[in-house]
Order: C-alpha cells, then structure tokens, then sequence
C-alpha cells in the first residue's frame, strides 16, 4: 500500500486544486444579498464547471476592491462605478447586458416644451423661443436633473456642456472651496451657469458638499441645486429620479435631463407627489440636439424609430449609458476560467448571444436577473455581449465627460502600478499628507506598469505618478511630463539615486590616478573596443543606458553602422543591442529581456558559450542562460562577471562596496581582498575611486566623491511626476505644502507607510528625503535634473520606427493605434511622443522626432525658424488639393462701387484705400483667415504700413501692443472687432488690446459681449453674424469680414442679408490697379464655379490660400530610408496623392495626426527645398509681413547692422534679420543684416561705419585687428568651460593609420605625396595652423614658385603633397592677385561632385568639400590604400559632431578616425587633441567684431548685452544659415565676452604665425626687390560721385593697377602691389564725419603707402606722372611720393621667412 499512497494523494491534491481553480468568485453588493441564491442562479444557468462562489460586500465599490486585489475574479457594475472600475481599480469590462439596446443601458436626452425651441426639426418656431441648442442659449434657464451625480441627469449633460466649453469648472474652484463646508466644483459650476434656477436632488458620499450633504435649500430664496426643488433636496424630492425631472420641467422648469424612455413611461397614477403631464400629446416634448431641437417621440411617448432601425434620439443625445457590465482583471481574460465563462454564456465563439441562449431556460434566465436579490444582471436583459479588452472607452462613450466631473473634484490622484495596493497607498497618503478632514483628500488608482501610470497622467486620469529610470525618462520626453519632486536616499546623491561607473581592475589599465600601469586600457575610448564587457542587464540604467548613451554621445558606438544587420535578424533585434555586441565583438554578457527588446519578440539574443556552443548576441559571456537570474545579472552579478573573467564592469558606485555573495549560492567572493583594486574607467585614463573597503572615496578637497568625476552618468532618483499644466494650479500647491516642498527645496520623508515601496507604490524604502526640481516645467530644468536625458535618447532614437510628435489634447497611445491601425501593414512602427506644437518643432529640429503635423503660423515657423521641410499635406478634397481654405472678404453688395463690373452705389473699389476707415470684422487676433491672410495682403500691398504706427505700439501702452494690432486700430478707426489673444498678442503680454462699445477700443470696439474667443462675433460665424447683425447698436457689428471659402455655404443661422448679396472685395490687381467686388456665392453660399472652368471664382478674389496642414519633417530626412518607407506607407511612393482610408487615423483631437475632414494625402514637392516650401504655402508672403511687424518698431531702437559677406543669397540675409530679432531683439535694438561681396568689404564698412557688426574667425579676425583696427567683442565657445578657442588637428582613417599603414603619424615620410584635404585656402585650421605646423618643424619644405604668380604656401604644399583639394581665392592667393589655381581645386576637389569646387562654397551641389565639414568629408571618402591615394584632412577638434549633425544619414564614428600626431597615430579624444604633440596650434574661436571702440558706447553695450544673455546660439546658427556657420557656428555651445581679452596672443593665440605667414616675400621675379614701399598722396579734383564702399575699392584697384604699370616702366615686377590707405571726401561732403562717407563729394584724397613694389626713383618718378585715378582728375601739383619710412614687409609667407632666417643662419656659419 504505501507504494500507491503517495501518487494517489497527489492525484486527490491534483483533483482538489483543479475544482478550487475552477470555481469562479463572484463580488456581490450590498452585503444584504443572498450569496446562496447567487450561487444557485449562476450555477443553474451556466453549470458547475466552473463552479461558482458569490461573496457579499457593503458596496459597489467594496467589489471593485476586491476583484482588484485578487479576492474575487468578477463583479458587475454601471454608470459611475463602472467607470472607476476601468479608472481607479484599472479592470476591464468582459462582458455587458443589453436591453435590446446594444451595448447602451439608455441614452441620455435633453428635453423642453416645443415652444422653447427656436427651430424644430430645421424648422423655425413661431413664435421664435429662445433655445438654440446645446448651446450658450441654455446658460441661466431653469434646469431640472435627475439628481446630483446621476449618469442620465448629471454626468451624461455636464459632462457634455464641460466638454463643449460651456461650463468652465476651473472659474468657479477657488468659490467652492471657500463655502464652509466646501463644495464640489462640478456643484458649484452647475448652479452658476444655471444662475440657481436648478433642482439636481440627492446626494453622495462626498458630494454636493464635500462632506456629502445637500447644497443648498428649496424655495424662491434659496439656492445651490436645490432652489427650484419641489419638497427636501433629497432622493424622495418629487423632482427627483427620471419622472421627477421631467415633471419639474413640465410644471415650472425649461429643461429636463433623463433618458431616452422617461417620457414614454411616465406614470404618475401610484405616485401621490406627481400629476399628470400638461401636454397630453408627448411629441410637444422634443429634444435639445447640438444644434436646434429635434422631435424624438411620437404622441404616446414612443421614441421615433428611423428606416435604418435607429432611433431619433441616437442623434440628438446627452450620451450613451454603457450597460451595466461583469468586471475583471486583466489577467484573468485568457485565463481557463474565463475561457470556460464566456463558453457557459455562448460567447465563446460569438459577440452576443441571448441570456437564455444554449441549454439556459426562462426560468433559470429570469433567476439570473433578480437584480435586487442576487446582485447580477438587471431584469430587462434580453442578451449579453461579450467587450472586447482594449476597447473599454469605445464601450464607455461617455469616459470623458465621467471624468472631467471627476476631476473637478479636490481629491489628488496617485497612480501606482505592479502589485501595490490601493488601500495601502490611499491609506499613506492621507495619512501623511492629509489636513484631517472628513473627506478623502488622496485618492490612489491602479494601472499594470508605470507606462500606462505615465499614460494615465497624461489623459488626466492621476494627478500624479512615481517613476525612474527609462520611465522617468519617458515621462519627459514622450508624455510630456514633467518631474517636481524627487527622492534622496542621502544628502550627499541629493537627486541622484546612484552614479553609474565603468570598472576594471587597476592592471588592465594605462594608467591609474595618472601613473602609468602598463595595461591596455586608456580610458572609455577606443581602447576598449572588443574587451570582455559585463552589463547588469539589457536596458537596465546604470548597466546599460548609462555606459551605452555615453558611448554612442562620444560616437564609439555608432547605431546607424549596425541598422540593416539587426533588422535582418529572425526575429529582428534592437539596433543598440546590435550595435553593442559589434563593440565588444560578441564578448559581453548583457542578460534579462524587456517588452520587446533585446529581440523584438521580447526575447534573449544570442547563446552562453558552452564546450558545445561558440555563443553569441548579448549572452557569450553569461554564466547559465543570459536570463535576469543569470549568475552574471543585476550589479553584483556584473561585478563578479568581471572579476572572474570580463575587463569591464558596468555597475554604480556603491556596488563594489556592498557586494556580499555570503546568501547566493552561484557566486564566490570577490577575487582581490583589496578593494581598491577595482578602479573606474575615466574618459582619459582610470582613476581610483574605493578604499580597501570598496568605500567611495572623497575628493582631496571635500567637494562631493571621486567616483562623480569618473562615470558614466547619473541616474537620477525615482521622481513625481505630473502634466505640465498641473504645475502652479492649486491642487499643485496644496501638494506641495503636503510634501513640505511649497517654500523649500528639501524636505525630509518620516512616514513608513510612504516607503513601503511594494505594498504604497510611493516612494523607495531607503527614500530620507524629497528634493525640489528647479524649473519643472521647462524641458531644461528636467534635462538639468535628468543629465543622462542624452544618452537615454540616443538609445531610444536607435529603435527601428518612425517618431512622431504631437501636441494639444492628443494622446500618445491614441496616436500609435492609429498609427499602426492605418500604416502599420506596411511594415512600419511607430513611436509618438507628446510636446508643445513649438517643442514638437524643435524635436523634428534636433532629432528626437521625425516628423510632426502643423498648420498655419506652425507651419510657417517650421520653416522660417526651424529650416524644416513640409513633406506631406492633407487635402479635405481634390478640388482645393493642398490648400485647407481660400481666405476671403466679404461685403455687402450695396457697400461696393461696382460688382462684376457693374456699378452699385458703395465706395469701396477694392483691397485698397477705399476700405479704410470701415468697420471691420476678423475671425479673431492672428487667426489665418480672419488676420495672417487680410493684413499680410494689405501689408504685402503697401495698403498698410507697419512702420506708421511702430513707436505709438511701443511707448503709448502699459504692456506695449504688437505692431500689427497697433497698425489695423488705426487702419479701421478703432471700428474694429478682432477678438481673442495669443500668447504674446495683441499686448506683447497675452492680453487683449481695448474694450468693447462706444468708449471702447483697440481691437474690440465692435465686439458684441467681452471680445474673448467665445464673444458672438468671434470665429469663421462670428464675424459672418458681425456684418449681418442688425441690432439697432450702432457700436457693434461692421461692413467687412474676413472669413474662408466655405463659411457663407456652411452658415446655418437666420441671415438678414440673402448669402449671394454677400459679395468678394477682391486684392490689387498685379498692375496695381484696383481689384473691385465680385459675386463669389449663389443663394446657398455654395461658391460658383468660375466660368472659364478654372477653379472657382474665389481663387481669383481672395486673400490668400491657407496651406493645409502639413506633415513637416528636417531637410536631411527627405530622401532617407526612413522617408522612403514612410512614402511607401502613405501610399505615395508612385504618386503625388493617396486616399486616406481609416477614419481612426483622422480623430485629431485625440490621435494628433490628419484633420477630421481629411480625404487625402498629397506629396508635396521639392519639400528639402526653400522653393519648393513657398510653392506649397502660397501665403509665405502674407505670414511674414506679419512676423516681421514685431520688429517694425525702429524709430525708438537702436538700429544694428549686422554685415552679411555674401551678396549672392537674398535668402540668407533675409533669415538672418528675421532670426536676430527673433533671438536677440530687444524693445532697444532692431538688428538689420545687409550684404557685402565679401569678408573685406564687410570689414571696410565696419570700420567707416557702413555696418556695426560681422562673425569672422581665423585670418578674417587676424585682418580685422590688423589692417582694419577692429576688435572682438563676444566669442564662440564649443566645450561649456573651455577657453574661446578650437584646436587645429590632422584626421586620416584609422585603418589607414599605424605601423605598417600608409600613415604613421605627423612627419614627412608619412605626408609627403599624400592627398591633403584643407577646409580651404588661407583658412584657419585648414591651412594656416597646418602649414605653418608643417613649415616651421620642417616637414615641409617652402618651395617658391620661380614665375612669381603664385603665393609661396599654395606652391609648396602643392609640390609637398600629392593632390591638394583647397577651394577658395583671396585678395591675395594663391595666385597673386586674389585668382583661384587649378592645382588646388580641380583635381582632387573635383571628385566630390560638386558644380564649382573652386568656390567657397558649402552647398552640396557647389563644392561639398569646402569648410570643416568638406574638408572632413573629403577625408571619409578616401579610398582604400590598395584602390587610390591615401588623404589626411586638416580640420578642427569639433568638425565630427558638426559632420554627423549637418548629415544624420552619414554619421561617422570616432573610432573610425585617428589624429596625426609627432610621436603616431592617437584616437581622436579630448585627452589628445589639446596635447601639442597632435595638434597644429590653437586658434581663436569665431567671433563678432566691430570697431574698437563699439564696445564703450550706449549701442554696443546693449549689443554685447543682447549676444550674452538672449537667444539659443546653435538654434540661431542653424536658423539663419543651416550649416554655412553664419552668424554663429553650428557646435558652439555657448558665448563669451572677449571685448575686455588682449588681441595679440591672448584671444589670438595664433597671432605670431599669423603675422610670419602674412609676413613672406613672394618668390621668383615677382619677388626680386618687389619689397619696398612707396607714400602716395593723391588729390581728387572736380569730382562728383558717391564715394561710397564700392567707389573706393574701385579707386585702390585701379592705384594698385598703375603702380603695376609704374614697376614695369622702371623694368621691374611687382605683380602684388598694394595700397593701404584711406580714401577720404574733402570737400563737396554731406555728413559732418568727412572721413566716415560722402554721399556727394566734389574733392577726394587719397594718402597712404603702396607696398610690394621696386622703389626706385624710376617707379617713384612712373607713380608721380599718375594723371587719373578711376577716371578722377588728379591734380598732380598735390601729389606726393615718397620712400616709406616704415616699409614692412606684409603679406609674406611663414615659408619664405623661415627660408631667409635659415639662410641667414647658414651665411652665419
């Protein structure tokens, strides 16, 4: 026996299991209900497998609790609990009741007496009543509800006029709190827009007050909800429930809110408090619809059924009522149980089946619906249907007006997710931060991970979450979030919860704390590529997040490299696990999985090697099977990882310290007793950072710990997060008093409860403190508290799928459905992300998105600030492609002088001066139809001039008005009405601008209530009702609006004036004549065709084309892989127009995408384009006529001139104006950038005071402080903290760079006969600092060109290298004269494509290989050393992160490259580039310049000031000229002020080679004693011409050409003869400063020194005969030549002068 006792027990265990598995439990309320007869109905009807089991609790939501926390599997609930059921418990509604009304329980109606109603079915009413709809027009009627917090009578209604705007619950807040006791602002928001005429009855556990009482009192005195009540306020009031409303409107009410069947089953015989209706014909009781009232009931009170079996009221409701539904947690759908449920319900299989369906009888089916005795479903069910999981708000349709009342409430809301409970987290909370009063102040909902906590945060479902790491980084940067306290488990991490380190041992080191060791590790360079790595985890933040953002930042890890080879994996894997295991060449052990990562199957990636198994992926390295019980997973598993076998832990600072392996049998002690063997991995060298003890070590000077300056980053602590509009509201402050945060940075955490981490959900068990984060609300102070933000968006950006950004109401996980429901076939995936429409802008800008949807002044911005391109645009209909609208003006005919060209007795000819002064009516303030449309045109047309009224905007007003607003006042008299406000407009502070009626102004004058947004006359109906008004007010209304096509059409109110009398002012015609009046509409509105079978007449009388909305994109995305496939999955990829096809795709209001009356998509053309962005939005003029109005106010500012050196880019000298003032305009300084033909022209006017300032860096600034006197005034900075210069380094190839390779480091074995990229001729980093290096160590040879025509440095380096690819001509080389020489650009420069590789030029179709970027690039196209010639390129330390930021699709790594040291090759790391060894010297970072003497007066130190302190230096670089690096450069970080710094080898640390380089004599004949230097003095007579800049460049370039001439008559050579000089109006002049300029001059002189020539008294006589200078008489008894006394010898070569000093050295000998 006892051989079989043991199976058979286990098989009774098996069995037993089995049976209590399979009993489904039931939750029933309230606990009076017989859990017996529960048991039976269920059992009866569906069986005993699975057996059943009914528990009682006191409450609805007591069940809820329980199938929350397990307890029970089901209950079932409706109207408000239903919704806290998905809302606060997060279950899921399985399977509903329906009353043959599908899934709705009812509808919800609004019901009045027909008389009531201005219109009825469309109809009107005569007489007229005064109910227009569910509209302003019920505001102050008597409202009857069903009682308070009823779904048919409270939540389906308010929550509806909530959403609609009508009722605001956020004014009417801080009046409820203040009652005594307070009352619920959902309470108090309905008493005040029903101004106290209202009965809504009853109450609940915390409501109408707080306390849950009644608010307010019965009777003609009374007030609250109750004054219009017939008995006690209370549930038995007689106006309460569904008969009691509809008789309170019937006795004395205006409005009834019930539901579909009160009407039809009113019956008031058994009911002593109730009478019988007074209309006996129940049709008199019609609906209230959106619009105008409906009759929805026959005469007996019978809902009107339609043909298609739908029902009058479905289209004129309050709601739907979700039926009551059986409730369950997500992890019981799936399960057997729930499989065996819905099979006993006949669901398994179909989507409804009837309650009695299968084997279930009548009476067992009736026994199921005793409602009231065996708490399951309702007694009117007919059938069941079964809810789909993820489809709960589209069963619950009324989710969001449940929660806007929800949320009006005064509870804060905590979202927890995993296995915290509820209970435990209210119970915390209240008791930690509560005030003591009766009512919950906390509230805690549920959701399944901290995603959907940030998710539910961001729909407005909790106040408030906890998160960290990768969460917290995703609160930020894809929900928008924002975090405003964090926890410290010590003062000394303060937001930090660790600091992620890099740890090897000290033997495997270079060198440790800066003494040499001898291993072979440098520090995190490319030192460690291939080593044996050990991650705590994949994803994980200090293991993975941390060291890989570090990595890819510093362009080790490149993610791009290893894209195609991940996605071509079976299933495909994460790019940046891809990318890691190449790094390490497949030896790391990086284990455990996420959702869908590192395969996206969610699944491991790679093998543990074995003795039978080579291993691969994430997992070669691991100890048992990579999973996150890995021996080598988590920080102590990484540790021993490395100590057993790795090179490289990837920990945090205090794993070495608390590793303790004494309770884990799969791991052994450490394997040095010495703790501070374990050194951390710097990012140059290693650095001790443990005692013995492994304790973190404390900086010498006591400031913070070693291990802060050696890691990979900080991770910040587990923060609270919440929506950014919750901040400064005061539900925001009131929880930061609770945390002790309101008025401190710190506060400390006492509470236990708060701590428990896995039963609150709140804060961490080691949590001492909360810290304050500074600034939350702006993307900087989270970046500033999370600094790690890059490096986790570095990560995340290399996940495959396209990022979308969106703003407003859009929610992200809407977006992605849609996204994926739409596109998703393709093959595509998606990741939204949620920011302002300007951070959606700047994401595209940076990066962080790809693309995003705007329209209007976004669209707009998008490319005038942020150089995107618009890619695709939605079209409503073929006919308007993609346009959204045509603006138009509309008139009366009568106010015309002619229409069609028929004269009527108006006076207005046009868009022209015959409006002004009419009363005039715009949509609203900066709309596009009704302001960006109309005044740009006026202002394009010159019918308005901004500049008029620019002083009067800004001095006579307190906030100055925007120019525009300013400017259209005065244009219309003030008879105006432009309502609403923008953020910084019509007053430049968000304010409007004037009042409304006869003592008013501004904007509003014509405005009919309050010129807000919601003011009668505002919108495209609005300023329709404005011109046909006719309410005898002779300071309301007007003659002309500015509408779109489609208003008149879609205007369905009563007009005054037939719609075909409303005609079109059309704008000035092209040859400036007046544009008239037009008929546009027929009598409908409809817009007539035109009749040459063009369009429709409006196109031709219009103001304008809005552009449609638009999916914009960066320029460097067109043309992608990624654009491709987005192309390809829109549809477009072989045609300009695709059908959109999913109505999902277009809810913009939740999906953030398509507009709602989207039809199509349209390519657009040409979008990486300026033309082609014009060619699509048509109004680019009219929009920026506008935007530039905000800096027409010049007559009261400093006007700075700001030099742009190039004359042949319109566009560039146009951005640039628009983006200075736009940065760095002040109320004080307008900045106007002018062109100049070049560098030295911008100079020369500089210093006569044409322009005040110009950017200019290397031999520009050299030449400004030397021949111009200019200074600098404020420098670029690329390293935050570095001096304001760049270093100059050598790059090649790092595979062509070594012993044995074709490079082996700075030295002539190693260049000579190599291809040379250069930046361009006389360059800063691209050839003076490497020339120079080169000449002056010897490496190159100087070599003169035995002809003279070309300069000594471009001969030399031309005959050093093989070919030299070095664009771009000077005033003085390379050839003499200022010529280009093919040598230098038309042999290896021609291999770049480009159309002119002579030209400095950076454009990618003129010269890719010119400037930093070019010259690197002309080094990453080198061949192998086996297929061509080997190339070095000479650029500076920060050209990679220019390159891969001008050309994200051609990202290069770093470790790819190698710097050209003396002593080898070294990799490209800040550690080598400032050694002198690897650099060719320093030079001076660009900067801007102006005279010396700028800086000291009143404009300049408001200039300096405005640099300093305003705008975002690499947005303005990137805005004004993409990456040609004017006004600043692209990788400038910051700015200094350098105006106090000395030139000479100070700020110009360069400046002696400078001088010996310009300092060299030119070779062969040329320079046979062209050396001397002759005084000239010149007088001009008889002239009479502007002696402006080019004048006198004109009069120098013909004094150079005969001093020319002068050298050759004396038999002699000076091919680079140079005058250097002023040229000066001595009489005839019209400005007080003669030496400044002349507009007119009679006399000039012309005094200074011609150098480089022979001086001989030949030449000197030859130079005395000069009889005319630019056609100017000379007269020649002035003239005055002579010998200079100072003759220098300028312009030489550093190359000739080290020749002559080495032969003067050799002489010596």
């Amino acid at each position: 026996m006892a051989s079989t006792r043991a199976p058979m027990l286990a098989l009774l265990a098996l069995l037993y299991a089995a049976s209590v598995r399979a009993q489904i439990r039931v939750c029933i309320a309230p606990a009076s209900l017989s859990t017996s007869d529960c048991k039976t109905a269920l059992e009866n009807a569906y069986g005993t497998s699975p057996g059943f089991t009914c528990n009682t609790a006191n409450s609805d939501d007591e069940c809820l609790e329980r199938v929350n926390d397990g307890t029970d599997h089901v209950t079932i609930v409706g109207g408000n609990q239903l919704f806290n059921a998905h809302a606060k418990y997060n279950l899921h509604a399985i399977v509903a009741e329906s009353s043959g009304l599908g899934d709705a329980s009812y509808w919800g109606v609004a019901l009045t007496k027909r008389g009531k109603c201005a219109t009825v079915d469309g109809n009107d009413v005569s007489p007229p009543g005064p109910i227009k709809g569910l509209d302003d027009s019920l505001r102050g009627r008597k409202a009857c509800h069903t009682g308070y917090r009823k779904t048919s009578g409270w939540y389906l209604p308010v929550g509806k006029l909530a959403d609609k705007g009508l009722m605001d619950f956020s004014q009417w807040a801080e009046e409820a709190a203040n009652h005594d006791p307070p009352v619920q602002t959902d309470a108090e928001t309905v008493e005040k827009f029903w101004d106290d005429n209202v009965c809504a009855p009853g109450t609940t556990a915390n409501g109408p007050t707080r306390e849950g009482n009644i608010y307010g009192s019965v009777g003609p005195n009374g007030g609250g909800l109750c004054k219009l009540c017939k008995g006690d306020c209370t549930s038995t009031d007689p106006y309460a429930g569904y008969e009691g409303a509809l008789y309170c409107m019937d006795q004395e009410g205006d409005i009834a809110f019930v539901k579909h069947s009160t009407v039809r089953d009113y019956d008031a015989s058994d009911d002593a408090d109730k009478e019988p209706l007074t209309e006996t014909d129940k049709s008199t009781y019609v609906g209230i619809c959106d619009s105008g009232c409906m009759t929805l009931f026959n005469s007996d009170g019978s809902p009107i059924q339609n043909s298609d079996g739908s029902f009058q009221y479905e289209m004129c409701s309050t709601g739907k009522s979700a039926s009551n539904s059986m409730v369950a947690r997500k992890d019981f759908i799936g399960s057997s149980e729930y499989q065996a449920l819905l099979s006993a319900m006949s669901l398994s299989s179909s989507d409804s089946a009837a309650i009695d369906a299968g084997d279930i009888t009548t009476d067992e089916a009736n026994a199921l619906k005793q409602e009231d005795t065996v708490g399951l479903w309702g007694d009117d069910t007919q059938s069941l249907i079964k809810v789909a999981d993820d489809d709960f708000k589209s069963f619950f349709t009324a989710y969001d007006g449940f929660r806007e009342i929800r949320n009006s409430g005064f509870t804060l809301r905590f979202c927890i997710a995993g296995e915290a409970s509820i209970a435990s987290c209210e119970s915390a909370l209240n008791s930690a931060y509560g005030t003591g009063n009766s009512y919950q102040e906390y509230e805690c909902i549920k959701r399944d991970s901290d995603d959907l906590c940030l998710q539910a945060v961001e729909e407005g479902d909790a106040h408030a979450t906890i998160v960290g790491g990768n969460q917290l980084y995703s609160a930020n940067a894809k929900y928008n979030l924002a975090a405003i306290a964090a926890e410290s488990a010590s003062d000394d991490l303060g937001t930090a919860s660790y600091w992620g380190v890099a740890l090897t041992k000290r033997g495997k080191c270079a060198t440790v704390d800066g003494e040499s060791v001898g291993g072979p590790i440098t520090g995190l360079d490319d030192s460690i590529r291939g080593r044996k790595a050990c991650h705590t985890g994949y994803r994980k933040t200090s293991g993975w997040f941390l060291p890989v953002g570090k990595l890819a930042d510093k362009g080790l890890m490149d993610f791009s490299q290893w894209a195609e080879e991940a996605a071509n994996h079976d299933p495909p894997v994460r790019v940046d696990a891809e990318t890691v295991e190449k790094f390490w060449e497949d030896n790391v052990c990086a284990p455990g999985t996420t959702a869908n990562g590192p395969t996206l199957a969610g699944n491991i990636y790679g093998e543990v090697q074995t003795e039978n198994q080579e291993g691969a992926g994430l997992c070669k390295l691991c100890k048992r099977d990579c999973t996150s019980t890995d021996p080598y997973a988590g920080y102590e598993g990484a540790l021993y990882c490395m100590d057993q076998e790795g090179d490289i832990a990837f920990v945090k600072h205090s794993t070495v310290r608390d590793y303790d392996p004494s309770d884990d049998a799969d791991k052994e002690a450490l394997t040095e007793s010495d703790k501070s063997t374990y050194v951390g991995i710097c990012d140059a060298g290693c650095m001790t950072l443990f005692d013995s003890n492994g304790n973190p070590l404390e900086n010498s000077d006591g400031n913070g710990f070693k291990y802060e300056m050696c890691s990979t980053g900080k991770s910040a602590s587990n923060s609270l997060v919440v929506r950014k509009d919750f901040i400064g509201t005061s539900d925001y402050d009131k929880l930061m008093t609770a945390l002790g945060l309101m008025n401190s940075d710190s506060a400390d955490v006492t509470s236990p409860a708060l701590k428990n981490e896995d039963e609150a959900g709140l804060w961490g068990s080691d949590t001492s403190k909360l810290y304050k984060i500074s600034e939350p609300a702006t993307d900087d102070g989270f970046k500033s508290f999370f600094t790690a933000y890059d490096g986790f968006q570095e990560i995340r950006n290399s996940d495959s799928g396209l990022r979308v950004c969106i703003s407003g109401t859009a929610m992200t996980s809407s977006c992605e459905e849609a996204l994926d429901a739409a596109y998703g076939s393709s093959g595509m995936s998606f990741y939204c992300m949620k920011k302002s429409e300007i951070g959606c802008l700047e994401a595209v800008k940076t990066g962080e998105a790809h693309v995003t949807v705007v329209g209007g002044n976004e669209l707009f911005a998008a490319h005038n600030q942020y150089n995107l391109a618009a890619i695709v645009a939605e079209q409503a209909s073929s006919e308007l492609e993609d346009a959204s609208y045509w603006g138009v003006a509309i008139t009366k005919k009568s106010n015309c002088a002619a229409v069609d060209g028929n004269s009527e007795s108006g006076d207005i000819t046009g868009l022209d001066s015959s409006i002004k002064g009419k009363a005039a009516c715009h949509t609203g303030y900066r709309k596009t139809s009704g302001w960006y449309l109309p005044v740009g045109t006026l202002a394009k047309d010159n019918v308005i001039d901004f500049s008029q009224y620019a002083t009067e905007a800004a001095t006579e007003y307190d906030p100055p008005v925007q120019v525009d607003a300013e400017t259209i006042e005065q244009f219309w008299d003030e008879k105006v009405c432009a309502p609403g406000t923008t953020a910084n407009g019509p007053r430049v502070d968000g304010t409007a601008y004037g009042s409304v009626g006869a003592n008013g102004g501004g904007l509003c004058k014509r405005c009919k209530s309050d010129c807000t947004s919601t003011d009668p006359y505002a919108g495209y109906k609005g300023a329709v009702y404005c011109i046909d008004d006719e309410d005898n007010n002779e300071n309301t209304g007007g003659d002309i609006a500015f509408v779109k096509h489609s208003t008149l059409r879609d205007y369905s109110e009563p007009l005054n004036t037939a719609k075909n009398d409303y005609v079109g002012i059309c704008p000035t015609k092209a040859d400036g004549s007046s544009g008239g009046c037009m008929t546009l509409f027929d009598s409908n509105g409809n817009p007539i065709e035109d009749p040459n079978g063009n369009g429709f007449k409006y196109e031709s009388c219009s103001t304008g084309k809005s552009a449609s909305n638009a999916m914009v994109s960066s320029r460097a995305f067109v043309g992608t892989d990624m654009y491709n496939s987005l192309m390809s999955a829109l549809g477009l990829a072989n045609g300009d127009v695709a059908d959109v096809t999913s109505s999902m795709i277009t809810n913009e209001a939740s999906v953030g995408l398509w507009g709602s009356d989207t039809r199509q998509l349209r390519k657009i053309a040409n979008p990486a384009t300026t033309q082609g962005f014009k060619d699509f939005f048509t109004a680019y003029d009219q929009f920026r006529e506008i935007r530039n109005s905000e800096f027409a106010n010049n007559d009261n500012k400093d006007e700075v001139k700001v030099c742009v050196p190039r004359n042949d880019d319109a566009e560039l000298v146009r951005r640039c104006t628009d983006v200075m003032n736009v940065q760095y305009g002040t109320t004080e300084l307008y900045f106007n950038c002018q062109p100049a033909s070049n560098v030295e022209a911008c100079q020369q006017g500089i210093e006569d005071g044409t322009f005040d300032i110009t950017t200019l860096g290397g031999d520009g600034l050299f030449t400004s402080y030397e021949e111009y006197d200019l200074e600098p005034l404020v420098a670029e900075i690329y390293i935050t903290g570095e001096p304001a210069s760049y270093f100059g380094i050598g790059v090649v190839k790092a595979s062509q760079c070594g012993e044995g390779r074709p490079f082996t480091g700075k030295n002539k074995e190693s260049l000579q006969g190599k291809d040379s990229c250069h930046t361009g001729y006389r360059k800063t980093a691209g050839w003076y600092l490497p020339i120079g290096s080169l000449l002056s160590a010897g490496i190159m040879p100087a070599v003169e060109d035995p002809n003279g025509e070309v300069q000594t440095d471009a001969y030399s380096a031309n005959e050093f290298f093989g070919r030299v690819c070095a664009p771009r001509a000077t005033d003085e080389g390379p050839k003499v004269g200022g010529e280009t020489w093919a040598p230098l650009c038309d042999t290896l420069c021609n291999e770049s494509g480009g159309s002119d590789t002579c030209a400095a030029n950076p454009t990618q179709d003129v010269n890719p290989y010119y400037d930093y970027t070019g010259a690197f690039k002309c080094v990453s196209d080198s061949p192998d050393a086996s297929s061509g010639t080997p190339r070095v390129g000479w650029v500076k330390h920060t050209t990679l992160e220019d390159y891969n930021r001008q050309f994200p699709d051609d990202r290069q790594s770093v470790a790819d490259y190698m710097i050209l040291c003396s002593d080898g090759c070294r990799a490209w790391t800040e550690e080598n580039y400032k050694d002198p060894a690897c650099n060719n010297g320093e030079s001076a970072s660009q900067a801007v310049i102006a005279r010396a003497d700028y800086e000291s007066d009143s404009v300049g130190m408001k200039v300096k000031k405005a640099l300093l302190n305003g705008g975002d230096v690499k947005l303005a670089a990137i805005e004004i000229a993409g990456q040609e690096n004017f006004f600043w450069s692209a990788s400038t970080e910051e700015v200094r002020d350098v105006s106090t710094t000395p030139f000479e080898d100070d700020f110009f640390q360069a400046y002696s080679e400078f001088k010996s380089v310009f300092n060299l004599p030119l070779g062969g004949d040329g320079s046979n004693g062209a050396t001397g230097s002759i005084d000239v003095d010149f007088t001009l007579i008889n002239v009479n011409f502007n002696l402006d800049e080019a004048k006198r460049n004109s009069i120098e370039k013909d004094l150079e050409d005969q001093a020319r001439s002068a050298c050759q008559s004396a038999g002699s050579s000076c091919p680079q003869a140079n005058f250097e000089g002023t040229i000066t109006c001595t009489a005839g002049c019209s400005e007080e400063d003669a030496t400044r300029r002349s507009l007119l001059a009679t006399e000039v002189s012309v005094s200074g020194t011609v150098t480089n020539v022979v001086d001989n008294d030949s030449t000197q006589q030859a130079m005395e005969n000069i009889s005319t200078l630019d056609g100017a008489t000379v007269d020649q008894g002035q003239t005055k030549v002579d010998s200079s006394s100072g003759a220098v010898m300028l312009h030489m070569t550093l190359a000739s002068c080290i020749a002559l000093v080495l032969g003067l050295v050799l002489a010596m000998a």
